[in-house]
């Protein structure tokens, strides 16, 4: 019986010791600098007609949207999206695009009059 106690308690105390230990930085935790450094800011009130992003700056590979007013839908890979074909953005919900297809490819719509985008850009 004591030498199942002892045991429970080492048990314990090496569990403790895990929970407290520190992770080091890695691909999935990062410490400064972070992992993408701010470039720019958008908005993006009239989307009427597909708009591409514009002023995009130099050295952006990322771009975070995100609409409010109305949905929007977006293409990124050059192609013109309308108001129902093309990848649906509910409102209130940011995306992250870029890199693979480059953010000169990117078009917005909006669904329904009234949308607005405000877009982050990232390095």
């Amino acid at each position: 019986m004591i030498g199942q106690r002892l045991l429970f308690a080492a048990v314990i105390a090496a569990l403790g010791a895990a929970a407290n230990a520190q992770v080091p930085p890695g691909p999935a935790v990062q410490s400064a600098p972070y992992l993408f450094s701010p470039l720019g800011y958008q908005q993006m009130p009239s989307l009427g007609v597909a708009i591409p992003l514009a002023n995009i700056p130099k050295g952006a590979i990322y771009a975070t949207v995100i609409c409010s007013g109305q949905p929007i839908r977006w293409l990124d890979n050059g192609g013109i999206p309308t108001a129902t074909t093309g990848n649906p953005l509910p409102i209130n919900t940011e995306i992250l695009l870029g890199e693979t297809a480059g953010l000169s490819g990117i078009s917005l719509i909006q669904t329904a009059a009234s949308a607005t985008c405000d877009v982050s850009y990232y390095k």
